[in-house]
């Protein structure tokens, strides 16, 4: 009897560490690293662990909620930062359009004409250089050589750089393909009318690297997007500054070769 008490006595310290020693930490596993989804959906991403943290660098093209659902807002590329007890993943979210009737225009600011036009023959290989645009300002091109056919694709540089993009697309196209809802896949609504000033890239248009304005020309029936780089001359219009200068050259200019 005795010999039991005693061997009981020796077992106590190891069996009250046993019962107060914590339970072992969950491990943090990342098991979703990528999604891809279209504008306007929302898919869940899935972790080994609850009780994580969510947060998105990009909230212009996706937002995250505290269960780790993603909206995607607007079509691009964003990252959704995951995070646990000190470890941390990153899961990459691309948002892609769901209306693909036409194509976005060469909007990098930072080439020049020969730039541009490498560009238009990989992205547009059906379009041809008109040859009324044959200085270093100008890129105008068109379906079929001689002929304004829609859609048309207008650069206009400075300085041998791109300053505006304009995309000009019949009213008979749009009433079936919607030109507004395209673009508003990608930029950001002012909320003023229909065709107006768009703003992309940011959440205000005071950040925004790249302005789009729409606007349809109801004696010629078409619709006319242009894209313009968000610096230079500014003016308020609607409470928000813009730039007007590019726009206007491009608008005037894509007049001047529609009535030729």
């Amino acid at each position: 009897m005795k010999k039991s008490v005693l061997m009981l006595a020796a077992a106590l310290p190891f069996m009250f560490a046993a019962c107060g020693s914590e339970d072992p930490e969950e491990n943090f596993n990342l098991e979703t690293t990528a999604l891809e989804i279209d504008y306007e959906k929302t898919a869940n991403i899935e972790t080994s662990v609850n009780g994580c943290t969510f947060t998105s660098d990009n909230e212009f093209i996706a937002t995250v909620d505290k269960d780790g659902k993603v909206t995607a807002n607007h079509v691009g590329e964003a990252n959704i930062t995951v995070a646990y007890n000190g470890e941390s993943a990153t899961c990459k979210v691309t948002v892609k359009p769901t209306l693909m009737a036409y194509t976005m225009p060469v909007i990098d600011w930072s080439l020049n004409l020969s730039q541009v036009e490498d560009q238009v023959k990989v992205n547009f290989p059906a379009l041809v250089k008109d040859s009324k645009s044959t200085n270093n300002e100008l890129g105008y091109y068109t379906p079929t050589e001689g002929k304004q056919d829609y859609p048309m694709y207008v650069y206009e540089f400075e300085n041998n750089l791109l300053k505006t993009s304009i995309l000009l697309i019949s009213g008979a196209m749009d009433k079936t393909n919607s030109i507004d809802e395209w673009l508003l896949q990608y930029y950001a609504d002012l909320g003023e009318t229909t065709y107006g000033m768009l703003y992309g890239n940011a959440a205000n248009a005071l950040d925004a690297s790249v302005l789009v304005e729409l606007q349809y020309d109801e004696e010629n029936d078409e619709y006319n997007a242009a894209w313009v780089e968000n610096k230079g001359s500014k003016t308020v219009r609607g409470g928000m500054i813009i730039d007007r200068t590019y726009i206007e050259k491009g608008r005037e200019f894509a007049r001047k070769m529609k009535n030729n």
